[in-house]
């Protein structure tokens, strides 16, 4: 199976929405802040443990380069008025 096929495709898209209904309720007891660098420290740790050191340098180096490219969540897209 690859990473475009249309199972693995959905398979990622239930994956990002369970995540991203966690993060959504998270926010209701913790500041946004808080949610997202708990869930980046997550992040960092999970490529590190399944990428080569190659692999990790690439893909932080993406994200560094990618900074500009990121945009807010709306209320609308979030639920909420106001993530802080």
């Amino acid at each position: 199976m690859s990473d475009t096929d249309p199972k693995t495709m959905t398979d990622y898209q239930t994956l990002y929405d369970n995540i991203f209904n966690l993060a959504v309720k998270s926010c209701s007891d913790h500041t946004g802040v808080a949610v997202a660098s708990t869930m980046m420290g997550i992040a960092m740790r999970l490529y590190r443990t399944a990428l080569t050191d190659e692999e990790f340098t690439a893909i932080i180096s993406r994200v560094m380069l990618s900074v500009e490219e990121v945009r807010p969540y709306t209320s609308k897209e979030f639920g909420a008025p106001t993530l802080h």
